[in-house]
C-alpha cells in the first residue's frame, strides 16, 4: 500500500514512501488518528517526538472512510474539502505560523467547521527562527534581483558554448546596476523582520530607511532614517521590501497604483506580503511598464488552493488572477516558503507533537483565538 508500518515506544507509525500515499486498510486499535500532508521525513520527526498513541496517516485522494471517521486532527495543507468530511475533527494544526487562518476560519467560505480548534505550527521556539530566516531570504532575493545572476547565466549558456554560431553580447550589458554601496534599501513595515533584515543588510547598502506607524524620535541603528510615511520610503529606495502585516484592515490596499507612481523608475521590490495589502494588478503593471525592473514575490494573492492537494472536483485558483509568468525573468517566484529553515522544521515538529500529546488528553492550549 505504499507505506511501511512499524511500532516504536507504543506509537503506531506510517512512513510515506512518497508525497501521497494510499492507505488501503482501515485504522484499527489506535487511540487517536491524525491525517497529515507533509513530507515523510518531517512526519517521522513528529512521530519520534510523540509521547501518546497516535496514528499519523498521510493524506491521499482516496482515504479509507474508516480513517476519515476516526480522524481527530488534520495537519498541514490538507484539502479544504477534507475538513468537512471528518465528523470527529477536533483540531486543525498548521505547519506554518503565517498561514492565513482568515481563509479557513471565520469567513463565509471558511472550511473549518464550528467547534474545531486551530493551532499554528510556528509558535514557541520555532517563532524565533522566523524573523532571521525571512530576512535572509529577502536579502538573497534582493541581491538576485540586483545582480540578475539567473539572466547572466542563461545568456552565457546561450552564447558561449556554440562556437561561431552565436556571439556573446558586449560586457557592458552586464554592468547596468548601481553598486550596493550607492543604493538605498527601503523597508515598508519595520517590525521584527525589518529589524533582522536591516542588521543583515547594513554592511552592503549605502543607506537603509524604513517606515512604521511607531517611528518617533531618532531612528534605531542601523537605519539611516525612519518615518511614519510610507511615501517617503517609496520615493527614496532603490530596493523596496514590503514586510508589513497583511490580511488586516489597517493595511488593506496599502501598496496600490498611486504608490508605484512614487517609486524610482527601475527600482526592484521584494513582496513578503500579498493578499489585501498589495494591489496585484498595479504590481503587474508596474513590472510590465518598467516602473519596477524586477520583483520577488513570496506571498501571493490566492493563498490556499494552489498549494493544497485536491480532489479533481475541487475548486482551484492560481496564485494570482494575473499570470505573472508572462513577465519572464522580471519575477522571481517563491511558494510562500521563505520563512522555513531546517531549524524551524525541527522546532515545529516538536511543537506539533506537543500539541498532539495535549489533544490526546482533550486539551488545546495552542488554540488560536479565532478558533470557534
Amino acid at each position: 500500500n505504499g507505506c511501511e508500518r512499524g511500532t516504536m515506544q507504543g506509537i503506531t507509525i506510517f512512513v510515506a514512501a512518497a508525497a501521497f500515499v494510499r492507505l488501503a486498510e482501515p485504522v484499527h486499535g489506535a487511540s487517536h488518528v491524525a491525517i497529515i500532508y507533509e513530507t515523510p521525513e518531517w512526519v517521522a520527526r513528529v512521530q519520534a517526538a510523540l509521547t501518546t498513541d497516535w496514528t499519523l496517516v498521510p493524506w491521499s485522494p482516496d482515504l479509507n472512510q474508516s480513517v476519515k471517521a476516526a480522524a481527530e486532527v488534520a495537519i498541514g495543507m490538507v484539502p479544504d474539502q477534507l475538513l468537512s468530511e471528518l465528523p470527529n475533527l477536533k483540531l486543525y494544526q498548521t505547519t506554518g505560523y503565517v498561514t492565513p487562518l482568515e481563509d479557513r476560519v471565520g469567513s463565509p467560505a471558511g472550511s473549518i467547521p464550528d467547534g474545531v480548534k486551530v493551532c499554528r505550527g510556528g509558535l514557541g521556539k520555532a517563532a524565533a527562527e522566523y524573523s532571521r530566516t525571512i530576512a535572509e531570504w529577502i536579502l538573497a532575493a534582493s541581491l538576485e534581483l540586483t545582480f540578475q545572476l539567473r539572466a547572466t547565466d542563461e545568456t552565457m549558456r546561450a552564447c558561449a558554448w556554440k562556437g561561431d554560431t552565436e556571439v556573446c553580447p558586449p560586457s557592458s550589458i552586464f554592468g547596468s546596476r548601481p553598486p550596493l554601496m550607492n543604493s538605498t534599501l527601503g523597508i515598508v513595515g519595520y517590525g521584527h523582520v525589518g529589524e533582522a533584515l536591516a542588521t543583515l543588510a547594513a554592511p552592503l547598502f549605502g543607506e537603509i530607511v524604513a517606515s512604521t506607524p511607531s517611528a518617533t524620535g531618532p531612528a534605531p541603528s542601523p537605519l539611516t532614517w525612519w518615518s511614519q510615511s510610507n511615501d517617503a520610503v517609496l520615493k527614496a529606495a532603490d530596493v523596496l521590501v514590503f514586510s508589513f502585516a497583511d490580511h488586516i484592515n489597517a493595511t488593506r490596499g496599502l501598496i496600490n497604483r498611486t504608490s508605484y507612481t512614487l517609486v524610482k523608475r527601475g527600482a526592484v521590490a521584494v513582496l513578503f506580503v500579498g493578499g489585501d495589502g498589495v494591489d496585484e494588478q498595479a504590481t503587474y503593471d508596474a513590472l510590465k511598464d518598467g516602473t519596477l525592473s524586477a520583483a520577488a514575490i513570496n506571498q501571493w494573492w490566492s493563498r490556499y488552493s494552489w498549494r493544497s492537494p485536491r480532489p479533481p472536483s475541487a475548486q482551484w485558483l492560481p496564485p494570482s488572477k494575473i499570470d505573472f509568468r508572462q513577465l519572464g525573468d522580471k519575477v522571481l517566484m517563491a511558494p510562500n516558503s521563505c520563512e522555513k529553515s531546517t531549524t524551524y522544521w525541527a522546532e515545529c515538529a516538536e511543537l506539533v507533537a506537543s500539541n498532539l500529546d495535549a489533544a490526546a488528553g482533550g486539551q488545546y492550549p495552542c488554540a488560536d483565538p479565532k478558533s470557534k
